[in-house]
């Protein structure tokens, strides 16, 4: 049920609004009452309601006041004002919180059983766009490590301009810091006949070469791998210690031999202070990758 707060000064007021409605059949249920804005602060930060009935001129704590109040302390309630007809300008301005509606003294049953069915509405659609986002989170926390794949590999093979690349960054809360490092590694497949007997396919050695890179790099802070178009196998990292990430190939290279007798060619680079220049090295680093590979075919 959704919950409501009922604040005016007047006893009187409050109890007409308790049993001017079956409440219950509207799907709500009233949480507090409150004679002052001070009291209703409080009910209201201990209960969140969905529904809060205000009253414009309270003691202590008016309702312009509540309503700052309320907007500081990030309240979702839905706010009607109740106010008298003396009150009506004053009324007017609590328009500025995004007050969903007014209703002027004396309360009549037909105005407030209106405005509560438009807001019951109100908070039926706001439930179903909060489960809707709720479930695009929770598609965006299971699928994000497939989702940034995507994005790397759409970037290094030229589907993104710089703006869009800022955007994703920006959405995947990416930083690299002052230090990145890109690596690519190639499967040579003519050098790996010990795969080809075992009937290896390349996707199934990607696969498992990546998990060896997530081994290595398990104290990288921040590292992101996945594949070009061309079938090669890409890391991207931030980088604490350019010693070690010089040293890192020749280890990795080795560690990939010893589980799963694959010769790879490895070549990397590092970038300084600029995600741009990332792909630019990616490029040069194909270059040298390219190279390599045809001297080796050459030589075989």
């Amino acid at each position: 049920m959704w919950k409501l707060v009922i604040a005016d000064d007047e006893p009187k007021i409050r109890r007409g609004i308790e049993n001017i409605l079956n409440w219950s059949e509207l799907g709500i249920e009233i949480v507090g009452q409150a004679e002052d804005g001070e009291i209703a602060l409080e009910i209201i930060k201990e209960n969140r309601p969905d529904i809060i009935l205000l009253d414009i001129n309270m003691p202590f704590l008016n309702g312009l006041d509540l309503l700052q109040k309320l907007k500081e302390i990030g309240n979702n309630g839905i706010v009607i004002i109740i106010s008298g007809y003396d009150d009506f300008s004053y009324a007017q301005k609590a328009l500025q919180y995004n007050v969903f509606d007014y209703i002027l003294k004396p309360v009549s049953k037909k105005n407030i059983e209106e405005i509560v069915i438009k807001v019951t509405n109100k908070l039926i659609e706001r439930g179903k766009e909060n489960n809707y986002l709720e479930w695009v989170k929770r598609q965006l926390a299971e699928n994000k490590e497939v989702l940034q794949k995507t994005f790397f590999s759409e970037w290094f093979n030229n589907k993104l301009s710089d703006e869009q690349v800022l955007k994703e960054m920006s959405f995947f809360d990416i930083e690299f810091g002052r230090n990145i490092g890109i690596m690519v590694i190639k499967i040579v497949e003519k050098l790996n006949v010990e795969v080809s007997v075992r009937n290896w396919s390349v996707e199934l050695l990607e696969f498992a070469i990546a998990n060896i890179l997530n081994d290595g790099f398990k104290d990288l802070e921040l590292k992101y791998i996945f594949n070009d178009d061309k079938k090669n196998i890409i890391l991207v990292s931030k980088i604490n210690d350019m010693g070690w990430w010089i040293s890192i190939a020749k280890k990795i290279q080795r560690e990939i031999y010893k589980y799963l007798k694959c010769n790879v060619l490895i070549e990397q680079a590092s970038v300084f202070n600029d995600v741009f220049k990332i792909k630019d090295e990616y490029m040069k680093i194909m270059n040298r990758v390219n190279e390599k590979r045809s001297a080796v075919l050459w030589f075989y």
